[in-house]
């Protein structure tokens, strides 16, 4: 986990969560808006543990899900 997302969390603990969005653009958006980092990965996003209370953010269009 943490060479992946650069960060481990403590055990046991609420590490990840994918969340798809019918308008990626758009949430994207509306995060950065509001001073979230995002980082592209291929066709998904990712907000850091140190914008979202702790776990790794995964976005993703609808369509993948």
């Amino acid at each position: 986990f943490a060479a992946r997302f650069g960060w481990a969390p403590p055990a046991p603990a609420f590490a990840a969560v994918t969340i798809a969005f019918a308008d990626l653009d758009r949430a994207a958006r509306l995060m950065e808006a509001r001073g979230i980092g995002l980082r592209r990965s291929g066709p998904d996003l990712w907000a850091a543990p140190a914008d979202t209370n702790g776990f790794v953010m995964r976005m993703i269009a609808h369509a993948q899900a």
